[in-house]
C-alpha cells in the first residue's frame, strides 16, 4: 500500500468531502505572439522530478520520472525509495493508461480531468497539465477574448478577458520566460495561480513550477532534479501494454 495508497486515498477523501476542484475548461487554442512557449512542437522533456502535494491532509512528497511533449503527451512513473515504480501513467491526446503494479490493475480511459483525478490529486486535463509542466499556461480563449499587453520596466504583463467574464493575467520576463499566471473566475476572484522559478543561465524552462488554488487548500509543486530537452518525433514511449495477468479496467 504505502505512499501510493495514501496518495490515492487523499484524492478519494477530497472528492467525497467536496475538496477544491482545480479544473480548467478546455477551449480551442489561440495565437498569442508574446509567448511562443518554452518548447517547440518536436521537443520533449525527459526528467526526474520531485513533486510535492500539500492539502488539508498534509504533505505528500513524490519522486517521479517524467517524459512530456506538447500538446498532451506524458509518461509518468512514480519512483519509490526501493523497488519498482508505484504507478505508471501514459497519455496521448486520445487516451490514458495507468498501471498499478501492487494491485495488478491496468486502467484505460480518456485523458479527462475526471479520470486524472482518480490517480492524481488535481482535476486537470492532461493537456493542461502538460502545458503547465512544459513551461506554458492554459490559454484563455474562445469568442470575445480581449488581450491587453503592458510593457513594464522589467517584465511584460498580458491580460486576457473573455466575454463570459473569466480572465487571466500572465507575467513574462523581457526574454519571454514565463514568471507566473493567475486565473480569475466570472466574479473576478482568483481561482488558481502558477509560479515559475529557478531559471538557470540559458534555460528556457523553469526548474521549479508551483500550482496552487487561490484558497491555498491544495497545491502542487514540481522541481526538476535532472532534466534535458530532446528532439523526438517517435511517440511509442507514450504507450503502455497491459502486463500478463493484470486486471484491465475501463474508466469510461
Amino acid at each position: 500500500m504505502g505512499l501510493l495508497l495514501s496518495f490515492i486515498g487523499l484524492v478519494a477523501i477530497a472528492a467525497c468531502a467536496g475538496g477544491p476542484a482545480v479544473m480548467i475548461p478546455r477551449q480551442e487554442p489561440a495565437a498569442l505572439p508574446v509567448l511562443t512557449g518554452a518548447l517547440g512542437g518536436n521537443e520533449r522533456i525527459v526528467a526526474t522530478a520531485q513533486i510535492d502535494v500539500i492539502s488539508s491532509r498534509g504533505r505528500f512528497p513524490i519522486r517521479a520520472a517524467l517524459i512530456l511533449q506538447k500538446p498532451s503527451f506524458i509518461r509518468l512513473e512514480m519512483i519509490p525509495v526501493i523497488g519498482t515504480p508505484d504507478l505508471f501513467l501514459v497519455a496521448t491526446p486520445s487516451e490514458m493508461k495507468i498501471f498499478i503494479p501492487s494491485r495488478g490493475e491496468f486502467y484505460l480511459g480518456k485523458p479527462t480531468a475526471a479520470n486524472v483525478s482518480h490517480f492524481l490529486p488535481w482535476d486537470l486535463e492532461i493537456i493542461d497539465m502538460v502545458q503547465i509542466f512544459c513551461g506554458d499556461y492554459p490559454l484563455l480563449t474562445g469568442e470575445g477574448v480581449a488581450t491587453d499587453i503592458h510593457e513594464e520596466a522589467s517584465f511584460t504583463r498580458v491580460s486576457m478577458t473573455a466575454a463570459s467574464g473569466e480572465s487571466q493575467i500572465v507575467w513574462l520576463t523581457k526574454e519571454g520566460r514565463l514568471l507566473k499566471w493567475v486565473r480569475k473566475g466570472f466574479d473576478g476572484k482568483d481561482l488558481y495561480r502558477a509560479l515559475y522559478e529557478e531559471y538557470g543561465p540559458g534555460d528556457r524552462l523553469a526548474r521549479k513550477i508551483s500550482f496552487q488554488t487561490a484558497d491555498e487548500r491544495a497545491s502542487v509543486s514540481i522541481h526538476y532534479v535532472d532534466m534535458k530537452i530532446e528532439t523526438a518525433e517517435d511517440f511509442k514511449i507514450f504507450d503502455l501494454t497491459p502486463p500478463a495477468g493484470s486486471q484491465v479496467i475501463a474508466l469510461d
